[in-house]
Formats: structure tokens, sequence, C-alpha cells
């Protein structure tokens, strides 16, 4: 049974087939933004905040 939060939240690959980005693109795009609010860490393993990575793909990556 997943959580809310692990419903809502991608690992790298399910993150690069869902907005169509490759693993690479992601993991450099964590990398740049480690900090930032839309990656939450599980121990050394980034997951992918679904919302808030789509707002920030809306606002910073629309120029690709």
């Amino acid at each position: 049974c997943n959580t809310d939060l692990e419903e809502d939240t991608l690992s790298v690959q399910e993150a690069a087939e869902y907005f169509g980005f490759s693993d690479k693109k992601i993991r450099k795009i964590v990398d740049e933004h480690e900090n930032d609010n839309f990656i939450f860490w599980n121990g050394t393993r980034p997951r992918i905040k679904r919302q808030l990575f789509e707002k920030f793909v809306d606002e910073k990556l629309t120029a690709i």
C-alpha cells in the first residue's frame, strides 16, 4: 500500500517517462537543484515531487 507521499513522488525513471525527458536530463536537473522543494530525498535516492516539478518545468524549462 503506497502512502500519499509515494504516490505523489516519482523515481528518476518514472519522472523521465512522465515528463518525456531522458533519465540523464532528470539526473542533471536533480544534481543542479538538489535542495529545491521538488526533490524529496529518500536516503540517498531522490524522489521527484510531481506537482512541484511540473510547476518548475512549466516556469523554467519551457524554453527548451
